[in-house]
């Protein structure tokens, strides 16, 4: 499966606070083998550069972002009963800030960066995303009208470049 670039079409076991026997692979593909090599550290077995067998540059990581953005994110628009989990806000809140700041930026950097660049740039949304970063299952968020409004801002954002 490392030797190829194309997104798997078989499904993977996958564990995310829930195991999936089988779960399908996503836009993450090609991020996450990205990260892998270029910042990936070998604990034990073979290096990861010699086990994926193609070359990811930041343009395909980009593209998985714009990808992701479209495929994933815009859609949620419209999910209302998904948008209703406070859990699901913080984390769509902080993804689309890794990905506009990887769309801007040509290069990636974890959620807490990637927030704080936003939050200098579009000081309008300081404050949502503050309440997404500040969140943990003790509280809850009630800010699905503002996230929806936040998605359609950064696609907004995605056009003009």
């Amino acid at each position: 499966m490392l030797s190829e670039k194309t997104v798997p079409i078989v499904p993977r076991p996958y564990y995310n606070e829930v195991f999936y026997d089988e779960a399908a692979y996503g836009n993450e593909w090609l991020i996450n083998n990205y990260l892998l090599i270029n910042y990936g550290k070998t604990i034990y077995g073979p290096d990861i550069k010699n086990l994926i067998k193609y070359n990811v540059t930041i343009d395909d990581v980009i593209g998985s972002c714009v990808n992701d953005f479209y495929g994933e994110w815009i859609p949620k628009i419209n999910d209302d009963e998904w948008l209703s989990n406070s859990h699901n806000q913080s984390y769509i809140v902080l993804n689309i800030c890794r990905i506009i700041y990887t769309i801007f930026n040509s290069k990636t950097e974890n959620k807490q960066k990637s927030a704080k660049w936003i939050k200098e740039r579009y000081k309008e949304w300081k404050n949502l995303i503050e309440e997404a970063e500040k969140w943990d299952y003790s509280k809850t968020m009630n800010k699905q009208d503002e996230i929806k409004e936040f998605i359609k801002y950064m696609e907004k954002i995605i056009l003009k470049k």
